[in-house]
């Protein structure tokens, strides 16, 4: 869709994180594409000393030792992500209330401008 809509996509998501609570999200716009991570922490006991943001989970990681390299090449990336991610249940929460939101939204102005156009 256009960036119009795109924005209005993210936008419902992030509030209805919002209302929700206790949920945090990174958002990154690559390439035209966005992705909307759904979050439950930037930490993780898994890999101590790191923090999970927007580069970490498009893959790409800075690590300060060979201690933190190491810890990265087992499976601490997949344990940490799981860790800090929220449940499928809470990502269906807030997907359906970002989708009834944007269809009232959408109702809302489509009868906006049924009322202008008179």
């Amino acid at each position: 869709g256009s960036a119009e809509e795109t924005g209005g996509v993210i936008f419902a998501l992030l509030e209805a994180a919002k209302i929700r609570g206790g949920v945090s999200w990174n958002v990154v716009l690559s390439r035209g594409d966005a992705y909307v991570f759904l979050r439950s922490g930037e930490k993780s006991d898994a890999i101590p000393g790191l923090t999970i943001g927007c580069a970490q989970l498009m893959g790409f990681w800075t690590v300060d030792t060979t201690a933190q390299f190491d810890t990265l090449r087992g499976g601490a990336i997949r344990d940490a992500l799981t860790d800090t991610s929220v449940s499928t249940a809470v990502a269906s929460e807030i997907v359906s209330a970002a989708v009834l939101t944007t269809r009232l939204l959408n109702h809302c102005l489509e009868d906006t401008d049924h009322k202008s156009s008179r």
